[in-house]
């Protein structure tokens, strides 16, 4: 196991459940940013190629599609994890308000899971970041239930 790894594990075994969600949806929201920052020159450079390679829209939006899929799932991804950011403020800030987290957090996961199968259709293999980060968020559902 990695020591990137190791040190959310140990938080999500012994700090309380919000604090130990806030740990997960941290390392989520780092991966994400990484995996961000990693894709972006090579998207650009596949949409250069795309537009040196095609002589109309049509064909290079066919070109393009796969690395279209994976930006929206991206997209996704950052949207259901602020989602579960702000379930998981409410949950703080309430007590007994932590069934709205639990609600988004299937959402969360879902976007997750998107991204690393559309990685897999650009021939990206899914970074180890984001693989933990799924662990750990799926290591918060089972504690729930």
């Amino acid at each position: 196991m990695k020591s990137a790894l190791l040190i959310p594990l140990l938080c999500l075994a012994a700090c309380s459940p919000p604090d130990a969600t806030q740990t997960a949806l941290t390392a989520t929201a780092r991966a994400i940013a990484e995996l961000d920052a990693n894709l972006t020159p090579l998207y650009e450079e596949a949409a250069h190629a795309a537009l040196d390679e095609s002589n109309n829209r049509e064909e290079y939006e066919t070109r393009m599609e796969s690395w279209n899929d994976l930006e929206e799932a991206m997209r996704i991804a950052r949207v259901s994890l602020l989602s579960s950011q702000d379930a998981l403020d409410v949950w703080k800030e309430s007590a007994g308000a932590e069934s709205t987290f639990w609600t988004v957090l299937p959402g969360l996961l879902s976007a997750l899971r998107e991204v690393s199968e559309r990685l897999g259709t650009i021939g990206v293999d899914v970074p180890s970041e984001v693989v933990d980060a799924l662990r750990l968020l799926e290591g918060l559902g089972e504690d729930n239930g």
